[in-house]
């Protein structure tokens, strides 16, 4: 019989666990826990679900997200077809998404070491859209933060500058990482 938690796990630790980033002795020991926690195992499964929904989602082109390198290989390995850009911090790339691409997946190369906290803003000046998304995931021992845009809303688009920038946020306050343009052109194929 299940008892109430007396030391319920984070959902942060409950997503390492899902994805399997722990030890194994800790795995062992989240692993015995849920067996006899209800709570536990409840927002687990909330956690899968809604990551599920979130995949879903994302693979539709119907939400933006950020991804560790890691996750993306990960992504990669279902089987969608990605569309990589990779932009330096100050540069610029061409770029359109063509009617077999499932997802665009921008490549933002930034000095992250030693940053904690990462802000995105988003901006297309034509269309007067500014968006500023604060701390997003990242991997901190990589040189670069991933970004997928909605591809549903990319494959709308006819032509169109849009810049990204990335800030490290401290006590402190922020410092500019890079700013990268996108020239997005419409791509022959969709109508």
């Amino acid at each position: 019989m299940r008892s109430a938690c007396k030391q319920p796990f984070s959902a942060a630790q409950l997503i390492e666990y899902w994805f399997d980033e722990l030890g194994d002795e800790r795995a062992v020991a989240v692993e015995e826990h849920l067996f006899s926690c209800a709570s536990c195992t409840a927002q687990l499964e909330h956690i899968v679900s809604l990551g599920a929904a979130t995949r879903e989602l994302m693979r539709q082109g119907k939400v933006a997200v950020t991804l560790t390198p890691d996750s993306l290989d990960r992504l990669r390995a279902t089987g969608l077809r990605l569309r990589d850009y990779h932009v330096d911090p100050g540069g610029s790339v061409n770029c359109t998404i063509a009617p077999e691409d499932d997802l665009v997946v921008s490549h933002l190369r930034a000095p992250l070491a030693g940053v904690r906290n990462l802000d995105l803003v988003l901006d297309d000046a034509a269309v007067e859209w500014h968006v500023r998304v604060p701390d997003i995931g990242f991997d901190p021992t990589s040189d670069e933060v991933v970004v997928i845009l909605k591809a549903e809303e990319l494959r709308k688009m006819h032509q169109a500058t849009q810049s990204m920038r990335l800030f490290a946020i401290d006590e402190t306050g922020e410092r500019l990482l890079g700013e990268y343009v996108f020239h997005h052109t419409r791509h022959p194929g969709l109508k």
